[in-house]
């Protein structure tokens, strides 16, 4: 699949990228959110306190990708089953000379398990492999897919910050 042109079929699904413009910022936001929830709930505030609190994390952290990769390549990730199409993730890349950085993967907790991630994450290796480039992403030490990661042949390369991994995955 090159990220332009074609759908990716996994389970059933056929998973497509389009381009995030800026009526997309309340679902991306959404989704920062859905990947948080959990530990936030474990801080005793409410409901409204942490949804707010989730909000501003995702707007800043949009800021910063925005700032720091201006010329990454932002996507929405949808799924259409059986005639039904509807977002399902996010996919934040960024191109350099020598790397194709994952800058940020997600998917809702629906389609979490579902062999989307795997997919995805192998068609970004075919492209890295294709330019001739690592395919690098930080992974925070107690994300559940870094073993995913591990699986696909990533290496971790430094510990950034006590609590994120740095990994990479070089074409042979």
């Amino acid at each position: 699949m090159s990220l332009y042109s074609r759908d990716l079929v996994v389970n059933g699904y056929v998973v497509s990228l389009k381009e995030m413009l800026e009526s997309d910022l309340d679902f991306s936001f959404s989704v920062y959110i859905s990947t948080r929830l959990e530990e936030m709930k474990k801080s005793g505030w409410s409901q409204d306190q942490i949804h707010g609190f989730l909000l501003d994390q995702a707007r800043m952290q949009h800021r910063h990708y925005r700032t720091y990769y201006s010329d990454g390549v932002f996507y929405i990730l949808s799924a259409e089953l059986k005639g039904s199409k509807e977002d399902i993730g996010r996919l934040y890349l960024h191109y350099s000379n020598s790397e194709l950085r994952i800058v940020d993967i997600a998917l809702l907790p629906e389609y979490r398990g579902r062999g989307i991630g795997r997919a995805l994450l192998e068609v970004l290796k075919i492209e890295a492999k294709k330019s001739s480039k690592s395919l690098t992403i930080h992974v925070e030490e107690n994300n559940p897919a870094l073993r995913l990661y591990e699986e696909l042949g990533f290496s971790k390369i430094k510990k950034v910050n006590s609590i994120y991994w740095f990994m990479s995955w070089t074409p042979s």
